[in-house]
């Protein structure tokens, strides 16, 4: 088989994706420390609900791009986010965390926080962003940081 420059790309491609999938000194793929961490993580109760106006993470938004917060937020009237505050206990350590779900069309009540789907999700984004528990001081890319509670 002759080869040429489309099996280089081909190969070169499959090779970057799998550095992508799995990148050279990646701890925590390879740790047997870090697959032995247990990740305990509750949602234990809904501390506040509220019905807010604008997209969510609004002020975030703004901040981030101050530039066209004049644009963002004629574009944003007359939406609304549903926010909810939880009480989470990940690791025997009690936190709160804030979440902002969109709500527009106004189908969300602050009741929705208390759902188990709802506490699923947030259980699932909290989980993620801390990966797997074990950074829980780390920004998520958007929302709120836990914030340790006394």
């Amino acid at each position: 088989m002759r080869w040429n420059l489309r099996h280089l790309f081909v190969l070169v491609g499959v090779f970057f994706l799998n550095f992508l999938a799995n990148p050279v000194g990646d701890s925590r793929a390879s740790s047997p420390a870090t697959k032995a961490f247990k990740c305990h993580l509750e949602v234990t109760k809904v501390l506040k609900a509220t019905i807010g106006r604008g997209p969510p993470y609004m002020v975030q938004i703004l901040q981030n791009d101050p530039q066209h917060a004049d644009l963002i937020t004629a574009e944003s009237h007359g939406d609304h986010h549903l926010s909810c505050t939880y009480q989470i206990l990940m690791n025997s350590k009690t936190y709160r965390y804030r979440v902002e779900f969109p709500n527009t069309l106004r189908k969300l009540q602050e009741t929705d926080c208390g759902t188990p789907e709802t506490k699923k999700k947030v259980s699932e984004e909290i989980r993620h962003f801390t990966q797997d528990c074990t950074n829980p001081n780390v920004n998520p890319s958007l929302g709120y940081p836990l914030e340790l509670e006394p």
